[in-house]
């Protein structure tokens, strides 16, 4: 069990919550990635998951048909990525 003292510094260096009305919701497309199987789109990811960072979703649009490809891609804490489309990896 913790100390008072411990818990309070753990609290204190816990991240905020994010409000409903800081929550963003965006997709990749909005920064310019192409679901046509060819596209390197790693750089539309990055970007859309940059805008989002401390709090929010990615949306990777659908259907299953629609493909975006990427290289890897990292996500932070308090980051969705929604994948209703496909993602595959760039050869």
């Amino acid at each position: 069990m913790l100390s008072a003292a411990a818990l309070a510094c753990v609290l204190i260096a816990a991240p905020a919550a994010v409000t409903a009305a800081e929550w963003r919701v965006v997709s990749i497309e909005d920064y310019g990635a192409k679901a046509d199987n060819k596209t390197d789109n790693t750089a539309a990811f990055r970007s859309a998951l940059k805008a989002v960072e401390g709090g929010g979703e990615v949306l990777v649009p659908g259907p299953a048909s629609r493909i975006f490809q990427t290289a890897p891609i990292n996500l932070t804490s308090n980051v969705v990525l929604r994948v209703e489309g496909t993602m595959r990896a760039v050869c």
